[in-house]
């Protein structure tokens, strides 16, 4: 009699066990997801509070879901993918207001404060950290809608320096045999803005002459135009101000087309050898 009580009591508690997993599944997929017309892609700059956007890095903010225990999304700054969890407070009807975190386990995270008012997404990031000497950035953000389009090109109207690496050089005046060291920096050539590496397949004959800068150039718009998130500032400057480019993923390996496969490969074998063309510019 004991053993079959509680054999009976073992299966009871088994099936309630049971349902309340069913139960707590369902309310998961049943929560009421809120102001779904805020999901999606912003993108936007990341600048120093200082400087209020003149400096600035372009950096995305995702929002994947909102529901009543809070909101979810991640942010990538210079490459670098963050997941975020916060709080939305929507009591005023003039806007919407978000405070994201990062995960707290790099010295690195901080905490978005956003103000949401139609498709623009305006406010400040500061370090979890109180001790933290990494400064507050603005943000300033506007929705947008990704899509890839290999016909993108960088502005003909740019001028394609590498400010990241610079080199002494000695230098002599006009009017006598003195001399002073000034810096110089790599310069790109016109070819990087009508070479198209995801178009067509590239010419040996149209690569021999160019300098490194060049094909590290015309290679990176390929991972550009897929939305990459350039992790190094040398390869980030030049698509920063570029109206079209927007680094929403960490990954775009698989999405490469057979064509940008090969002429990365080609670009690649060409840079090996590449020399550098160096002079010098005012900042």
């Amino acid at each position: 009699m004991y053993k079959i009580t509680t054999l009976t009591l073992i299966c009871s508690l088994l099936l309630f066990s049971c349902k309340e997993k069913k139960k707590e599944a369902k309310d998961a997929l049943t929560k009421q997801e809120l102001h779904k017309e805020l999901y999606g892609s912003y993108i936007g700059s990341f600048s120093d509070y200082e400087y209020k956007g003149d400096i600035f890095t372009t950096m995305s903010l995702s929002i994947n879901s909102i529901t009543e225990d809070g909101v979810n999304g991640y942010a990538i700054v210079n490459g670098n993918r963050r997941v975020l969890s916060g709080t939305i407070d929507d009591k005023d009807s003039s806007k919407i207001v978000l405070d994201l975190k990062e995960p707290g386990d790099k010295k690195s995270d901080g905490v978005f404060h956003i103000v949401i008012k139609g498709d623009s997404l305006l406010g400040t990031w500061k370090p979890l950290l109180s001790e933290s000497k990494l400064k507050t950035k603005d943000l300033a953000l506007a929705k947008k809608s990704f899509k890839y389009d290999p016909s993108l090109m960088l502005s003909e109207d740019g001028m394609y320096i590498d400010y990241t690496q610079s080199k002494d050089t000695s230098m002599k005046y006009d009017d006598n045999d003195s001399s002073y060291v000034e810096k110089v920096f790599r310069e790109a050539s016109s070819a990087v803005t009508h070479l198209n590496a995801s178009t067509t397949v590239l010419q040996e004959s149209e690569l021999k002459n160019l300098k490194k800068l060049d094909l590290e150039i015309i290679k990176n718009t390929v991972y550009a135009r897929h939305g990459y998130a350039f992790k190094t500032k040398g390869a980030r400057q030049f698509f920063d101000f570029q109206e079209w480019y927007m680094p929403i993923y960490d990954d775009v390996e698989n999405q490469l087309s057979k064509t940008e496969q090969t002429n990365i490969e080609t670009l690649n074998r060409f840079a090996k050898y590449a020399q550098d063309n160096y002079d010098s510019f005012g900042r």
